[in-house]
């Protein structure tokens, strides 16, 4: 099973549109579309929020995803929004002391 029939799975759980899925994820739901249908992948700080707008953690969003697909989709958004949020501390000199200063910063920023 794919990340977007997972979406879709989910969505379909909780009885929502497209739409109501994007207004509590805080994407659009055009969006929620592509990604239901394969035709974009989420960048990872969007599957955060569809998850947290799903009441689970992202892992399990990624539990049936197979593992070939993880590696070469997910995988490599993470080292791609790694390298932009050490960009975005790099610019702001901001410290993080602890995992909540992480999320604000990354909330704020992203």
């Amino acid at each position: 099973m794919d990340l977007g029939e997972i979406i879709r799975r989910y969505r379909n759980q909780m009885d929502w549109t497209q739409a109501e899925l994007g207004d509590r994820a805080k994407i659009d739901s055009a969006q929620v579309g592509r990604f239901e249908r394969g035709q974009a992948v989420p960048k990872l700080h969007t599957l955060y929020n569809i998850a947290d707008a799903f009441n689970v953690e992202v892992s399990e969003l990624l539990d049936d995803v197979p593992r070939s697909w993880k590696k070469a989709r997910v995988l490599n958004r993470c080292d791609a929004f790694r390298g932009e949020l050490q960009r975005v501390f790099d610019e702001s000199n901001y410290v993080v002391k602890n995992f909540d200063d992480l999320v604000r910063f990354i909330k704020r920023h992203f």
